[in-house]
């Protein structure tokens, strides 16, 4: 009745740790089909740089020409040479292309754009005249 016992132990140990182990596995797959999803999602949108990131972190691609860390380190040598505003661009028109098809958003955008004309229709001040130093005094 001891080896039973000893035997019955050992096999519910192992039955736990392959439970664990699936559960979590389960997860981690959950977790990179999303990343899958989104990355396709970025890409309609115009988000290349980051929907390639989410690509390369849901099929695994740790190593190699497009792997997340090639990507990352691409993703910020290009906002340090080109800026935010230059990767967002294609977002931009995106973006303004879906809020101009609501009612409320065109008029919220043509209000801002009037706005930006008035402010380039005027003219600078005139520039304050240079300091002058009294050697007299």
């Amino acid at each position: 009745m001891e080896k039973f016992w000893m035997y019955f132990g050992i096999a519910s140990f192992v039955f736990a740790c392959v439970t664990v182990f699936l559960v979590l596995w389960k997860r981690r797959e959950n977790r990179r089909y999303d990343s899958v999803e989104l990355a396709s999602k970025l890409r309609e949108w115009g988000l290349d740089m980051f929907a390639d990131l989410f690509l390369a972190y849901g099929v695994g691609n740790y190593a190699g020409e497009k792997s997340v860390l090639r990507i990352v380190r691409n993703l910020v040598s290009r906002i340090k040479d080109e800026g935010v505003p230059v990767m967002l661009g294609k977002l931009f028109w995106k973006l303004l292309a879906h809020f101009l098809t609501e009612d409320e958003s065109r008029t919220r955008i043509k209000q801002m754009v009037e706005d930006a004309d008035r402010v380039a229709a005027r003219k600078p001040a005139d520039p304050l005249p240079e300091p002058t130093i009294d050697s007299a005094a």
